[in-house]
């Protein structure tokens, strides 16, 4: 199995931003796609969202902030001699189509970290593709417990996958959150629980 090792990647993300950057490689070598133009590497940052549908508003939120976040670098070199690049692929907002895209990037031997996906069920089915490959994957979206505690996290939490981090908070800490400043701050006492199928809601 080709060995990818990944030197240093940090991300974060507030206020619809998002700030990533990553050097090293995934190769053996140590060396990462070379640019012959000018002797510097080319760093690929692969990005998961629906892209199109009708989560797209907030799918092209996530990948316009990492193409922002890499031209900044570039622009600034925060990292001399790597380039930044984004590979962004619409996974729909559905499982099967995430898992698929997962394969795809990382089959690119350039790319060194993946932002997304926006659905935690997304999520669970690139989660395992990723950490065989031992690449890199950040959700700034992601609110399943089980995605970082394991599916019996309620009772005991147990991490599923190394290679998996987020930067949203689970539905386990935002639900309560919420009801409490609907029944302390707002001073609601009664509510009406509007259901639209959807797996986010059901968890919240």
């Amino acid at each position: 199995m080709r060995q990818r090792s990944l030197i240093a990647i940090t991300a974060a993300l507030a206020a619809g931003a998002l700030t990533l950057t990553a050097c090293g490689s995934r190769d053996d070598d140590g060396g990462g796609s070379s640019d012959s133009g000018n002797g510097g590497t080319t760093v690929v940052i692969g990005v998961d969202a629906p892209l199109t549908g009708d989560l797209s508003a907030l799918g092209l939120g996530i990948k316009n902030s990492v193409d922002l976040a890499a031209k900044t670098a570039n622009k600034e070199k925060y990292v001399e001699g790597v380039t930044f690049k984004i590979e962004a692929l619409d996974d729909q907002g559905q499982a099967s189509v995430g898992q698929q895209n997962a394969t795809k990037l990382v089959a690119n031997k350039d790319v060194l970290g993946v932002v997304g996906p926006l659905n935690s069920s997304v999520g669970e089915a690139m989660q395992k593709v990723f950490d065989t490959a031992k690449l890199v994957e950040v959700s700034p979206a992601n609110t399943n417990p089980a995605l970082t505690q394991g599916v019996n996290w309620a009772k005991e939490k147990a991490r599923p996958y190394k290679s998996y981090f987020r930067t949203a908070t689970t539905d386990a800490i935002q639900g309560p959150f919420a009801a409490q400043y609907v029944y302390n701050d707002a001073k609601k006492k009664k509510v009406f629980v509007i259901d639209d199928k959807k797996t986010y809601g059901a968890g919240l």
